[in-house]
């Protein structure tokens, strides 16, 4: 009896219940059982309200800000409709950060409850898209669930220790897996497959250049950093793409899009009549205008990707450097406040991942 009870609680903690982060029994029982944590501790409260405000802001002020638009644009694209070239780069990016914020938002809600009881769940993030590699992508994003899979697919098939060819054949497999977890829609499929080629490819670029001495001279230098930062985060939002789309055909009318396949592009009416005539740039059809409410949402997007290369702390650095200081707080409640008002005032937008 004592052991439906443990596991009652451990499948019904309200924090993590719906969408993670993912954790195990051995991993939560023993905080259940530890006497300490029966203790009131201000600490973790505040620290909970913390984590908490954090992940509400995300939710509230950038996805659901971001949210309205992506719907939009992906409705006109299944609706038969194209986008030009700035429009799914900017949709793309946007949703790319949606994802991001809207997920990393509940996981940070998810610890900032759980730290009122005095239970530490696992971190779900560390600023992913600071990645320099598809595999360091991994380690960052969604971490319990990729360590999920690591423990019951990854080592369970033989992992590294069955010889190269079969550790990439098993890292496809675990990343294909991940993408029907996602659901059953062929672009879920696509979308880990891509994941699990890209994951290969790079760990046989880094066998055949280990020993390079050229090679390791430059892993460090900033200009090569910069270039497979820039690698690594586009092709993360381009698959993102079939992550989000409804159908294989929208998803490659976006990319298409982007690429320039379909042949539109904006510029500014003077600058249309000036190469509308010239056969250098006679590829296609030109776009007619990127309106206002196009260009808040570019602005939107720039300033995202500067907050996250540029923000440097991490929850783990928060949890050890956190002390009170009463600034903090008064920010915190300011912000609390607002996201309370906020929700007051627009409809309610679901979290991404309860559709998982």
């Amino acid at each position: 009896m004592l052991g439906f009870i443990n596991f009652s609680l451990f499948v019904s903690f309200f924090p993590q219940l719906i969408a993670g982060p993912i954790v195990h029994y051995k991993d939560m029982m023993p905080q259940f059982k530890n006497p300490n944590n029966f203790i009131l501790r201000y600490k973790n409260i505040a620290l909970g309200l913390l984590f908490f405000t954090i992940g509400l802001f995300k939710k509230v002020a950038l996805a659901d800000y971001l949210a309205p638009s992506v719907d939009s644009a992906y409705a006109f694209v299944e609706s038969g409709g194209v986008l030009n070239l700035i429009e799914s780069w900017v949709l793309t990016h946007a949703y790319t950060f949606e994802l991001y914020f809207d997920f990393s938002g509940y996981s940070d809600m998810a610890i900032g409850l759980a730290l009122f009881f005095n239970i530490k769940l696992l971190y779900n993030f560390n600023s992913p898209y600071k990645s320099l590699s598809i595999s360091e992508f991994w380690q960052r994003w969604h971490m319990t669930l990729g360590k999920f899979l690591k423990d019951y697919i990854y080592i369970p098939l033989g992992g590294s220790r069955v010889g190269k060819s079969r550790q990439y054949i098993n890292l496809f497999i675990v990343f294909l897996i991940s993408g029907i977890w996602h659901g059953a829609g062929w672009g879920f499929i696509i979308w880990g497959s891509l994941h699990g080629i890209a994951i290969c490819i790079h760990k046989v670029y880094m066998s055949v250049f280990a020993n390079v001495t050229w090679f390791k001279n430059r892993l460090n230098s900033k200009f090569y950093k910069v270039i497979m930062w820039i690698i690594t985060f586009e092709f993360i939002n381009i698959t993102w793409v079939f992550f989000r789309a409804t159908s294989i055909n929208d998803a490659l009318s976006v990319i298409k899009s982007m690429f320039l396949i379909h042949g539109q592009i904006v510029l500014s009416p003077n600058m249309q009549r000036l190469f509308q005539d010239n056969p250098l740039f006679a590829f296609g059809k030109w776009g007619e205008h990127f309106t206002i409410g196009q260009s808040a949402m570019l602005n939107a997007v720039l300033l995202m990707i500067a907050f996250v290369l540029l923000f440097r702390s991490s929850h783990l650095n928060i949890y050890k450097k956190f002390i009170f200081k009463d600034r903090y707080f008064i920010l915190i409640g300011i912000m609390l406040i607002w996201c309370i008002l906020k929700l007051n005032i627009t409809a309610y937008t679901k979290f991404i991942y309860f559709n998982f």
